[in-house]
């Protein structure tokens, strides 16, 4: 069964219906299980051992991890969001340690603290990062919930949830110790900015359309300006922004 799908997939026939991400996923697992079979099958293996009982189980395991690709869009893009969720949480995790001055056990008195100053554009700024695991994981949930098996839109989906990931990432490493003030209003201008663009992709999706995915999308766009408010405040007391008068 894995050799036929391999073999589909190296020659370019998949499923019309795959989503990009799911023909990625199939080629990259087909092709993985490929290779290991044709290193296996290359080797030579000397006189009176067995090394070949652990080649063989590597090829077993490539076999399994095609079996158990998932066989939807609406499943591949479920596991991807998820793995996305999981990196942002992490991220979080690291930051509030850093925060809490868990790492400073670490490097001992070496270690730069946090200041009071720093602490008012952190917390904040981890009230974004919050805000953009939340959407996350409304996406991910909505999906499952409303979601068709297999539809194109979820490329769409995936292409804006990657998106969030590098900037939450760039605005963590800002926020530690010596936290770097221009960087910090850099990298919260562009998380913003791009949680608002997600939001406004994601809200034409056929599975955002019902009453519950508009109120939520509506309460995180509400959290997106509220956190962005208090940070430019920070921001404004310090002398690094000015307040704005719309006419």
């Amino acid at each position: 069964e894995s050799i036929m799908a391999s073999q589909s997939v190296k020659g370019g026939k998949v499923p019309k219906n795959l989503s990009k991400i799911q023909k990625k996923n199939s080629k990259e697992s087909c092709l993985g299980f490929v290779k290991t079979l044709n290193e296996t099958l290359g080797k030579k293996f000397p006189a009176n051992s067995h090394p070949i009982l652990q080649s063989f189980g590597l090829v077993t395991s490539k076999c399994e991890a095609i079996k158990k690709l998932p066989k939807s869009n609406k499943m591949v893009c479920i596991v991807l969001i998820k793995d996305q969720y999981d990196i942002l949480k992490d991220a979080l995790s690291e930051l509030e340690k850093a925060k809490n001055g868990d790492f400073i056990d670490d490097f001992g008195d070496s270690a730069e603290q946090l200041t009071e100053n720093d602490h008012q554009v952190i917390n904040p700024s981890i009230g974004l990062i919050k805000t953009s695991i939340v959407l996350v994981k409304k996406c991910s949930d909505t999906i499952k919930k409303s979601g068709l098996e297999n539809s194109s839109e979820y490329d769409t989906a995936l292409e804006n949830i990657n998106k969030l990931s590098p900037l939450v990432d760039d605005l963590a490493l800002s926020l530690y110790p010596p936290l770097d003030w221009s960087e910090c209003k850099q990298s919260n201008q562009i998380l913003k900015a791009s949680l608002e663009e997600v939001l406004l992709c994601l809200s034409t999706l056929h599975f955002m359309q019902s009453e519950d995915a508009i109120k939520w999308r509506e309460f995180v766009g509400k959290s997106v300006i509220h956190n962005f408010s208090e940070i430019q405040r920070v921001f404004i007391t310090q002398g690094m922004a000015e307040i704005q008068v719309s006419e």
